[in-house]
């Protein structure tokens, strides 16, 4: 949470009255809203999925995975306004906001949480500041226990056959050890591809293997490992070819990523939105 606690406080941010927002509530086709620089983030914490019989390595060494229990955010603080119209105001845009499917936190440096639902809100005026002044209480249930970057990283290796290539995350050095990329495979367009096979030598040697007979040509095969779907681009035409994927969907971990290549010429474009915890 510490991390987050420094970005809150890094400014940047739009000014409501003499603050600085910090937060903003945004996402499902509606208007960005500015939470009061009053308003921080109180509770960010998480809990690991654990279970040790099934995930024991005949060494001895535990793998925790990638599973993250659900969570509650918290967002609480002081909020003070003109007058109570303005306060109330303030609020009733607040909570309608709050409530809409879809939305998403964020804080002012680029990243974003996804929301679930509301859980609670609390609006309690503070005694002798003439009801204009209140400490506010919003909580949130978060299925998806990331904090996202907004902007996409992409990485493209143009792949004459066999052959490796690497993948820096050294520039993030505070990422979630699991970034789930987008793999695009492009076919030339005047051969088939074939199988291709991708491996990360840095995550144990995690390997998939694509053996699609009608991609090439041109058109392209995209390994979705963060939705756990493949799918075959023919031009604007998009075809579920999960039958023609076998292996483990990959990852990549913080630090110098080595992969190699097995297969026949073609593109391959890496593209993944950096995450936290």
């Amino acid at each position: 949470m510490g991390r987050f606690v420094e970005l809150l406080q890094s400014g940047g941010g739009s000014r409501y009255g003499e603050g600085v927002f910090g937060l903003s509530i945004y996402g499902g086709g509606d208007a960005v809203v500015q939470l009061p620089v009053g308003l921080v983030l109180k509770d960010n914490s998480f809990e690991a999925k654990i279970d040790r019989q099934d995930l024991m390595f005949a060494d001895g060494r535990v793998s925790y995975g990638e599973e993250i229990e659900e969570r509650k955010l918290v967002v609480e603080g002081y909020v003070d306004a003109d007058d109570r119209a303005a306060h109330l105001a303030l609020m009733n845009q607040i909570r309608y906001q709050a409530c809409l499917p879809g939305q998403r936190l964020r804080i002012n440096t680029g990243h974003y949480i996804n929301l679930a639902r509301l859980r609670s809100l609390d609006d309690e005026p503070v005694e002798g500041m003439d009801r204009t002044v209140a400490r506010v209480k919003i909580e949130w249930q978060v299925d998806d226990p990331f904090w996202y970057a907004e902007s996409e990283e992409t990485r493209t290796f143009a792949m004459g056959g066999n052959g490796s290539f690497q993948i820096d995350l050294s520039s993030l050095p505070n990422c979630h050890r699991g970034q789930h990329p987008q793999i695009t495979i492009s076919s030339p367009v005047f051969l088939p591809v074939g199988t291709s096979q991708i491996t990360n030598v840095t995550d144990g040697g995690l390997t998939c293997r694509y053996g699609d007979p009608y991609l090439g040509f041109g058109n392209s095969a995209t390994i979705d490992c963060v939705a756990g779907t493949v799918t075959r681009l023919d031009g604007t035409t998009k075809t579920n070819t999960i039958r023609y994927f076998e292996g483990e969907f990959l990852r990549m971990v913080p630090g110098l990523n080595d992969f190699s290549y097995v297969g026949p010429a073609c593109t391959l474009t890496f593209k993944w939105r950096p995450r936290w915890l």
